[in-house]
């Protein structure tokens, strides 16, 4: 089953659902997932937190990414043949992005 990648959350998109393993699955806990996770949302995608997500979906998904605190947004553009766009990942990066400014202004 996929749960994470080294030290960071593993996203998928496939058309308007964003899917990520759940925590009970053994996926790696930060800040940053529920962020991304309350980002997607907002931008209108309907989020799944699955249990049990098998490598062979992965070749199923439009986009993926992962996510840390340490080492922000890497973008997968492939993997084996099989190639992905950032499309929507794009949209999820900036409005984090935003949010994370709005923390830091509402600091100072």
């Amino acid at each position: 089953m996929v749960c994470e990648g080294i030290e960071s959350n593993i996203f998928m998109i496939k058309n308007n659902l964003f899917i990520t393993p759940s925590l009970e699955s053994g996926s790696y806990e930060d800040t940053i997932r529920q962020l991304v996770l309350k980002t997607a949302k907002q931008i209108g995608l309907n989020v799944a937190e699955l249990p049990n997500i098998k490598k062979e979906h992965i070749f199923e998904m439009d986009e993926l990414f992962f996510a840390s605190e340490e080492l922000g947004f890497q973008w997968i553009l492939g993997v084996e043949k099989r190639r992905y766009v950032n499309q929507i990942t794009k949209q999820i990066h900036k409005s984090l992005n935003e949010l994370l400014k709005e923390f830091v202004d509402a600091e100072n």
